[in-house]
């Protein structure tokens, strides 16, 4: 027997190097690839979710309650959805292509047990990566706004997820920062790729990330408040300073941004059939809601989304005959509501907003020295961003932006548990 735990252990020990360099640098490339290359994110989960079958398979045994709590929350989404499908989607081979995005979720647990039982801590590689990643995304907006003449950059993606990814990067930088150790060198490379991440967001025209700012803000000095250096308070005084010009300067494309979406509503309460961008979601909005409310236990089903809404264009029921009306609901609330039913609204909220944010939240008052603070407050911002980004988008039904939002889960909760592995280990010694 202690021969065998012996081989065990040395087995262990030598996987422990090269599944640690290769997370590394998946994790680095991820925010640099996520939005500037097709497949970015999802390749990028892909080789992690590799990793996670060979190795991950011991992981459980390392997780805290909060850990099991959270990964219960994406299986229970993942079945709840699956559940819906197979009692009310009419056409099953295009139900079970839509169900392959939800599936990620399912794919999550072994990468988080392969983390967990090698206790990988990940943030460095990530912040490293978001660094990297905003420079890039930024040359992207210029060469896409400037060369090409695209009015919305969108790198390789549509406009709106690329504009939340950027934003969300940009925020975590500051949050970096402010919560790491870092030479000078690092501060001033790292404040200059938020100027670039803020400068790229602007000429993106993004309007309903910019939301996530102050929000990020408050979190940041109600945790940070004690323990700011002058460099670092200057830095984030400065930052304001730019936000505050950028979101307020009546000739700023932000300001403009926010000012036609509030124009746009006037119009829609005027004429609700014209043509407008927030009219069209609006519309959007109104015909997802009538079509969840005609089956609001388990939802028109996946894959019947379209026909639903084609037979409201057709009885005159909707406002508006566009066709983007066909596609989706363009809110991840209301767009599971509609598709999946009731059930599946109330297992998304819960499961893949409410318990994390709980999750780290838990942690809010644990010791800097146990390198919690931007676990906390990383996963808390991500956590809200994606629930903001679900006011305007129906991310769940893009496996990209799926991928996203769980590599950043895994870097976020993994690094968490270190933390308090270590905080554990220093209360026993």
């Amino acid at each position: 027997m202690v021969t065998g735990l012996s081989t065990q252990v040395g087995w262990q020990s030598r996987a422990q190097a090269p599944v640690d360099v290769t997370a590394a640098g998946v994790v680095f490339l991820f925010p640099v690839l996520a939005v500037t290359a097709p497949h970015g994110a999802t390749g990028t989960f892909g080789v992690l979710f590799a990793l996670g079958l060979v190795f991950g398979w011991q992981g459980w045994r390392q997780l805290y309650r909060w850990e099991k709590q959270v990964l219960t929350g994406f299986l229970a989404y993942a079945a709840t959805v699956g559940l819906s499908m197979l009692i009310a989607s009419e056409h099953l081979a295009d139900a079970f292509d839509g169900y392959s995005k939800h599936l990620r979720f399912v794919a999550f647990v072994p990468i988080y047990l392969m983390t967990r039982r090698f206790g990988l801590d990940l943030s460095r590689p990530l912040i490293t990566g978001i660094v990297a990643g905003l420079f890039v995304m930024c040359a992207v907006v210029v060469n896409q706004r400037y060369a090409l003449g695209i009015e919305r950059p969108g790198g390789s993606r549509d406009p709106v997820q690329f504009a939340d990814v950027l934003m969300l990067c940009t925020v975590l930088a500051g949050l970096a920062m402010v919560t790491l150790r870092a030479r000078a060198w690092q501060n001033i490379l790292g404040a200059v790729a938020i100027g670039a991440g803020l400068y790229a967001s602007y000429l993106s025209l993004t309007r309903n990330a910019w939301l996530l700012v102050p929000i990020v803000f408050i979190l940041m000095l109600a945790h940070e408040r004690r323990h700011m250096t002058r460099l670092r308070s200057l830095l984030l005084a400065g930052s304001f300073v730019v936000l505050c010009v950028l979101c307020l300067h009546p000739r700023s494309l932000v300001f403009e941004g926010f000012q036609s979406g509030y124009q746009d509503i006037e119009l829609y309460m005027e004429a609700p059939g014209k043509f407008s961008s927030w009219g069209l979601r609006l519309n959007m909005w109104r015909n997802a809601l009538i079509i969840g409310s005609d089956e609001p236990w388990f939802g028109t089903g996946l894959g019947d989304y379209d026909e639903a809404a084609g037979e409201l264009l057709a009885s005159g029921t909707s406002y508006s005959q566009d066709p983007m009306l066909l596609e989706q609901a363009h809110n991840a609330f209301i767009h599971t509501f509609a598709e999946s039913g009731v059930f599946a609204l109330l297992a998304f909220t819960a499961g893949l907003l409410v318990t994390p944010l709980l999750a780290f939240a838990r942690h809010w008052g644990t010791r800097r020295e146990h390198g919690s603070s931007f676990a906390v407050l990383g996963g808390m911002t991500v956590t809200l961003a994606f629930a903001i980004f679900g006011i305007g988008h129906a991310w769940m039904g893009s496996n990209n932006f799926i991928s996203i939002y769980l590599l950043f889960m895994l870097v976020f909760l993994s690094s968490l548990a270190v933390a308090e592995h270590r905080a554990a280990a220093d209360r026993r010694g």
